[in-house]
């Protein structure tokens, strides 16, 4: 005997993120045309340079909502310097600023990074640790372009019931319907007629 069945549910499909605003560690300030607004412009001809400096070299994009981040698609600048990404971790904010979890480093000088997330915040973050070996100029971060994908995260909400199917009824017993299972009232409850066979509703 059941009283009540409720359903819940969380899911939309992945879409495109748009970022609300961005925080960096620095920036190139001689040359305005490397402005962090560049890396979701759309253009992957425009790229965003960070200042170096003798500490981390980061920047955080924030979204309009709490998001789970599915994967980043980080590309580098075309004309040169693929070498300068190698290093950045990237990882997932909470709204507190603590990390909700590392998508990955990347690696390799390459044209451009699928990074996969998995994990719920409202900021990605792509820091260059410092390293004291590293001196030169060449110690930044310089990227075209950054592309966001994940779901919103939106209120668990409740499933209505539009029908229903059941092996047997409590024929003698009106009071036991299976409709009592979603009414809302767990003080009504359903149950099935005793078979010698499989029991179930649907």
């Amino acid at each position: 005997v059941i009283s009540s069945i409720r359903t819940y549910t969380l899911a939309a499909d992945i879409a495109a993120l748009a970022v609300s605003s961005y925080d960096v560690s620095s920036l190139h300030s001689h040359l305005s045309s490397e402005k962090p607004a560049n890396l979701f412009d759309g253009n992957p001809g425009t790229y965003f340079a960070s200042k170096a400096l003798p500490s981390d070299q980061w920047i955080r994009l924030y979204y309009y909502f709490t998001v789970y981040i599915t994967h980043l698609i980080v590309y580098n600048r075309a004309d040169c310097c693929w070498e300068r990404a190698v290093g950045i971790v990237v990882s997932v904010l909470r709204d507190d600023g603590h990390v909700s979890g590392v998508c990955g480093t990347i690696a390799r000088a390459e044209k451009f990074y699928n990074i996969s997330c998995g994990a719920l915040g409202n900021a990605a973050e792509f820091r260059l640790p410092y390293n004291p070996t590293n001196h030169s100029w060449n110690y930044l971060i310089n990227l075209a372009e950054i592309k966001s994908y994940g779901i919103l995260y939106a209120d668990i909400a409740t499933l209505a019931v539009s029908s229903y199917d059941v092996s047997s009824l409590h024929s003698h017993l009106s009071s036991e319907k299976p409709a009592n299972l979603f009414d809302g009232n767990p003080g009504t409850y359903f149950a099935s007629k005793a078979l010698p066979s499989d029991q179930w509703i649907r």
